[in-house]
């Protein structure tokens, strides 16, 4: 894998509704016969598949063939929210946007489109509109858009029941797609073979499914160049993030086939220009940093048009670049610039767009230098917005990091911890068999409350033993809700207490069984906490760990507002704990 800063970020497309993406020029000085754009998939296949992405980029480049990757409208970094109409065609529009933009940083004649996944369908379509898109290369396309679609509903039965959204709304692996899109994508297939008379096209099939001759032979058909490969590796590229790996002897096949109309070989560098702005909502631009050590980490500062001086910083969740789990924090950024209120996304070294020090390496979650990234983060976004107080904001390991920031003393004033994995404070060797047992005992405590239940024990339908240890842990519970306060040295409520008394906000939001939780509630008692005037937490039901289905999603953005609001207008110090029935909130949770 290339370990360089190669790749200008810029951004593009119509005065309100830019589009984001990285140009990775060659260093050769010569003048380039192709261009290459890379057409990523879209929802969580795009998340998956982001490094190979980069890799892809990078490697062409590094071939002497100036590639641009983007986001669609409505994706990733660029402007617009899926839910928007006319979806698909702004992403055909966005793909001519980028040709213009391609074209015009490197005068090429010739473009070659790489589409992944859907964006294979994108590609293809938006080739025959486009006549300076000489070369296609489909990597892994859906038989159809139908047949995506139907995977997409196939996935969100899996990950979530599938439950109708309001407004016509369905959701797979915590993405949306509106019943207008889905349309407009399922009415995609084959036929637009017909548009590609006479272009290159290299088909790359799927490694984990049997070849299937659709596309191979509508483009033969209709007189097109047609080229297949099936080589592993793609079937590895698209699981989640932390295991993802790029296929590079894939890669460096489709960047062969590509070359045969490029150029001569050369190196890619960072060109060390700072991309412009790009406005991505009423009153608030973003702009594209590269700050640390040898430049290597990335980040974006979403910055109102009238600056406050406090900011929110938001940290990775898992292997997950910058746009937070299903772009959430994307949207949450955007909001709160509106409102006055910087917000700073980046990545920690080894994850998205950002390096890891020395020979560190990539996508580790929980990497030795977190914590010395965010000190530099911290520094660098308050020199330059001027904010003066920063809250941290992370969900499962950004989470942790918020967390163990406050805790170590790095300067901020506040922080919401979304499911975070508290028991790593224990030590990496921690078991969760202790979570698990603690969290049945409790799902049978709950279960004396149900009626019905009860009635099944005293008739000695249920074992006496699981009843006993019902019984077992609700007295735990009571001696422990009863002890006399006390803070054991290296406790969680001993540092929740140092927390505390150094004037800094702590807010946990739980989804309901998380081992988070659990954890918390073990080590956690309300006599305890009476003093802590700045700690405060909720749990939510109805929400997995990074807040699917779309209603949790929406309750997390509405709770990240909440807390923020709460830190600028001083909410009153009272800690309290709050249990939503379901993944909605009302008033100023915690404080």
């Amino acid at each position: 894998m290339l370990n360089t800063a190669d790749g200008e970020a810029i951004y593009f497309g119509p005065t309100g509704a830019s589009l984001f993406g990285w140009l990775h020029r060659t260093t050769t000085g010569a003048p380039s016969a192709s261009v290459a754009i890379v057409c990523p998939p879209i929802g969580f296949d795009a998340v998956c598949s982001f490094r190979s992405m980069r890799v892809t980029a990078t490697t062409l480049a590094n071939a002497g063939i100036p590639t641009l990757r983007f986001d669609y409208y409505g994706t990733g970094n660029s402007t617009g929210d899926p839910r928007d109409p006319a979806q698909w065609d702004r992403w055909l529009a966005s793909v001519s946007e980028a040709i213009d933009a391609a074209r015009s940083h490197t005068s090429a004649p010739r473009v070659a489109l790489i589409g992944v996944r859907a964006g294979a369908l994108i590609a293809a379509t938006a080739a025959g509109n486009r006549r300076e898109v000489t070369d296609l290369v489909m990597w892994a396309p859906p038989r159809s858009g139908r047949h995506f679609v139907r995977e997409l509903q196939a996935l969100g039965r899996l990950t979530n029941g599938m439950d109708e959204q309001p407004g016509s709304i369905f959701e797979a692996a915590g993405f949306p797609m509106t019943e207008e899109t889905a349309a407009d994508l399922s009415s995609v297939g084959p036929a637009v073979a017909s548009n590609l008379k006479g272009r290159r096209v290299l088909v790359v099939g799927r490694d984990d499914f049997q070849d299937d001759p659709v596309w191979p032979d509508h483009l033969t058909a209709a007189g097109a160049d047609v080229t297949t490969e099936r080589i592993a590796g793609t079937a590895g590229m698209l699981v989640e993030p932390m295991s993802a790996k790029p296929p590079l002897h894939l890669i460096g096949r489709i960047v062969e086939w590509v070359a045969v109309n490029g150029s001569p070989a050369g190196k890619a560098t960072l060109t060390g220009r700072i991309a412009p702005a790009g406005r991505v909502a009423p009153g608030a631009t973003e702009e594209a940093i590269r700050f640390g050590d040898e430049r290597r980490l990335f980040g974006i500062i979403t910055r109102p048009d009238r600056p406050g001086t406090r900011g929110v910083m938001v940290l990775n969740t898992g292997a997950e670049y910058h746009i937070g789990p299903h772009r959430t924090y994307v949207g949450f950024a955007r909001h709160l610039a509106e409102q006055g209120v910087p917000v700073f996304r980046w990545d920690l070294g080894g994850l998205g767009e950002s390096l890891a020090p020395g020979e560190g390496k990539d996508d580790v979650s929980y990497p030795d230098h977190a914590l010395n990234d965010i000190a530099t983060a911290l520094a660098e976004f308050r020199r330059r917005t001027g904010v003066v107080s920063v809250d941290l904001v992370g969900v499962c390991s950004g989470a942790w990091h918020a967390f163990a920031a406050a805790r170590d003393g790095l300067d901020v004033q506040g922080f919401l911890a979304v499911n975070p994995p508290l028991y790593l404070r224990d030590g990496p060797d921690y078991s969760l068999d202790e979570l698990w047992t603690h969290r049945e005992a409790e799902r049978y405590r709950r279960s004396l409350l149900d009626r019905s239940r009860l009635r099944k024990i005293l008739r000695g339908q249920v074992k006496v033993r699981h009843f006993g240890r019902v019984l077992k842990a609700s007295l735990a519970r009571w001696i422990r809700q009863a002890a006399p306060v006390s803070v054991p040295a290296g406790s969680l409520i001993g540092d929740l207490t140092a927390i505390d008394r150094r004037g800094i906000r702590a807010h946990f939001t739980f989804s309901r069984h998380d081992p988070g939780q659990t954890y918390f509630e073990m080590r956690i008692n309300r006599s305890m906490t009476r003093e802590l005037t700045g700690l405060g937490w909720n749990v939510v039901e109805g929400a997995d760990h990074t807040f699917r289905p779309l209603d949790a999603q929406a309750a997390l953005r509405e709770r990240l507002e909440q807390f923020v609001q709460a830190g600028a207008a001083e909410a009153p110090s009272q800690n309290h704990c709050q249990v939503s029935s379901s993944p909605s909130f009302s008033g100023v949770i915690g404080s």
